[in-house]
């Protein structure tokens, strides 16, 4: 597929005082830069002009009648709009041979090059993805007026993979599962990129959140948070922040403005090496320095870096429009197993007519000349976003006890990263990232250094995957259950009539045996006599054990006569005896405590109402019904969870 623009002044002139670059080792080509600065601080203005914060009477306040679309459309209305030409002229070739070898794709570019018949001068721009740039690397060996450009969508869907990869075992997949994802797999494997787009971005929204709430609470600005002790916090303002990069690339797609797509990729480029992304991290690299060594290039992106084909201020990456206006139709209607190469591509060819036919037909009775149009329906998720929200400013709060990050159902090591060395990885991944990169620079493409392979697809973070997370639940849960049978093994082979004692010291147990005395050859009432004249035996021996003095008693222990087995308190911790559980109750008095904690429930709250709850109980003779964070917490969550279904039931009558 081919996209020609008409440049609004001529080539010559447009590209008058620019000179290419020789040596570009003294350039800064990626990391953290001034650019991605300001979108970060542009972002966060957005979110504090939603939340209009408001301290009336002691009573902290935020606005919170707005989601993430309505962030997104002010983002958009704070970005400049490029690309500003006449729509492009598309052209659809004929299909060449396959793209998996350098030989079919060498091909493609000579047709390239022959259809167009360039002048000396004049360059070639071929926009492609990743496992085909790599292969066009070595046709610009030998074909100096060839300039290769890397396809941003597909660089956009690993930036994703990059995410989840990072901080898979930070929490992600809580905060994915909270915002109401089913299934985990297909959001780690990325199977639908929208769906994986629109999961990744309402994470950042309801952390972005999270964070201004929190820092507004504490009167603390957004340049401290990397001093506070708090790992959770900083944790999650990382995502914030690359996440940030990630979604302004995005957005400097769809508004077509290369500065944002160029400032961000370069942003974001020393995440892919510390992920494990080496394709992709050389692919980065080697486009990155093309550019710089190319300003040419960079000048004309700036005019064209995306193509508008459905609507007005919605551009796409050139290799997103042709996988979704010709690729994906191809691939729709292709029926049947092909023979050859001739027969696929005699397909290719009836499948690409066929669909003109159908356009022309449309265009011609509907009076429309554009291919896709309209905005999708997308259902709103506000309440639990919020939700959401509310649980991780409680989590910033107290990052050591919180629901939100605890396991959920079936897996397990959800947040194995939440150790001193996780988040120390984590919080110097980032420039270990910017020196690999570096080395790919000087190894592969400046050739200025020996060229070292080892180590090249390690990873920088830990990575866990649901796999494991599903595999590691299963062999706890097996684990616990071979205890369980230990435990009930260990009750079986106990003799019966064993009677149980427990002497002043608590910590000491003792297991007395005796035998039954049963003759057949003697009365029914003669046994009752003999069993109620050992019982007796029982209770005394009992009574003189409690009465030892406590040398007597260790001297007891030391030589029982008879005595089975002997229970230390710290055996029973060890190997803990199944105990019925207590059934606590929540009185009607105590939701007067327990119900101002919906609406705030912070550290100070939360502490008073479980004094409150303890208090009122001992009261009321209720000792055994006592109050934890844990409880308490669980509560909120509860109520909060059945508040928001019953809103939505009201709404569907």
């Amino acid at each position: 597929m081919v996209f020609q623009y008409k440049m609004p002044t001529s080539l010559s002139t447009l590209l008058n005082n620019i000179l290419p670059i020789s040596d570009i080792s003294t350039l800064k080509l990626w990391g953290e830069n001034i650019k991605v600065q300001q979108f970060i601080s542009n972002f966060h203005q957005v979110f504090v002009d939603f939340l209009q914060f408001s301290n009336l009477e002691n009573t902290f306040k935020y606005f919170q009648d707005f989601d993430l679309p309505d962030i997104h459309q002010q983002i958009i209305n704070n970005v400049e709009l490029g690309c500003q030409l006449l729509p492009a002229n598309v052209v659809i070739l004929e299909a060449g041979n396959k793209p998996s070898s350098n030989e079919g794709i060498f091909e493609a570019c000579d047709m390239f090059l022959q259809d167009f018949n360039l002048d000396y001068n004049k360059y070639i721009d071929i926009v492609s993805d990743e496992a085909i740039f790599r292969r066009t690397l070595l046709y610009l060996e030998n074909h100096a007026h060839t300039r290769i450009i890397l396809g941003q969508w597909h660089t956009s869907k690993d930036m994703c993979r990059v995410l989840i990869t990072i901080f898979s075992g930070f929490g992600i997949f809580n905060l994915a599962a909270a915002l109401g994802a089913k299934f985990l797999d297909k959001l780690e494997a990325i199977v639908d990129y929208r769906s994986t787009c629109r999961v990744l971005e309402m994470i950042w929204f309801v952390v972005g959140v999270a964070i201004h709430i929190y820092l507004k609470k504490y009167n603390k600005t957004i340049e401290q948070i990397m001093d506070e002790n708090n790992n959770l916090l900083k944790t999650w303002f990382l995502y914030f922040k690359w996440a940030g990069w990630w979604k302004a690339h995005r957005v400097g797609i769809r508004m077509g403005n290369f500065e944002m797509q160029h400032e961000s990729l370069s942003a974001f480029a020393p995440l892919f090496p510390i992920a494990g992304k080496l394709n992709y991290a050389s692919s980065v690299t080697f486009y990155l320095a093309h550019l710089a060594k190319h300003p040419e290039l960079k000048e004309l992106l700036k005019h064209a870096c995306s193509i508008n084909i459905s609507r007005e201020k919605h551009f796409f990456a050139f290799d997103e429009a042709l996988e979704t206006f010709g690729v994906k139709y191809i691939k729709q209607n292709i029926s049947g197993n092909p023979i050859n190469t001739e027969q696929l591509k005699n397909q290719i060819k009836a499948t690409q007519s066929e669909r003109d036919r159908i356009n022309l037909f449309l265009f011609e009775f509907l009076d429309d000349n554009v291919a896709y149009q309209g905005d999708r329906a997308v259902k709103s998720r506000k309440e639990i976003t919020w939700d959401v929200i509310n649980q991780l400013v409680i989590a910033f709060d107290n990052p050591l006890d919180n629901f939100l990050f605890k396991d959920i159902s079936g897996f397990s090591n959800m947040t194995a990263e939440y150790t001193s060395e996780g988040w120390t990885k984590l919080f110097n991944c980032y420039s270990i990232g910017e020196q690999r990169l570096n080395a790919i620079l000087k190894q592969d493409i400046l050739k200025s250094e020996k060229r070292v392979a080892a180590g090249r697809r390690a990873k920088n973070i830990g990575h866990h995957t649901i796999a494991n997370m599903k595999k590691s639940y299963s062999s706890a849960r097996g684990r616990g259950r071979s205890r369980i049978l230990n435990r009930e093994k260990e009750q079986q082979e106990l003799p019966s009539n064993t009677s149980t004692t427990q002497s002043l010291n608590s910590n000491t147990f003792i297991f007395n045996s005796f035998n039954m005395p049963s003759n057949p050859n003697d009365s029914f009432d003669q046994n009752i006599n003999n069993l109620n004249n050992t019982l007796h035996n029982i209770q005394l021996n009992s009574q003189e054990q409690i009465a030892l003095p406590q040398s007597n008693l260790n001297a007891e222990i030391q030589n029982p006569s008879n005595t089975q087995v002997i229970h230390s308190l710290s055996d029973l911790i060890e190997n803990p005896r199944p105990t019925k559980r207590t059934k606590r109750t929540t009185h009607t008095q105590e939701l007067s405590f327990l119900e101002p904690l919906v609406n705030n429930a912070n550290e100070e709250n939360i502490n008073n109402a479980i004094q409150q709850l303890n208090n009122w109980n001992i009261t009321n003779n209720h000792a055994e019904n006592i109050w934890d964070r844990q409880r308490v917490m669980k509560w909120v969550q509860t109520r909060t969870r059945n508040d928001r279904l019953a809103k939505e039931k009201e709404k569907q009558k």
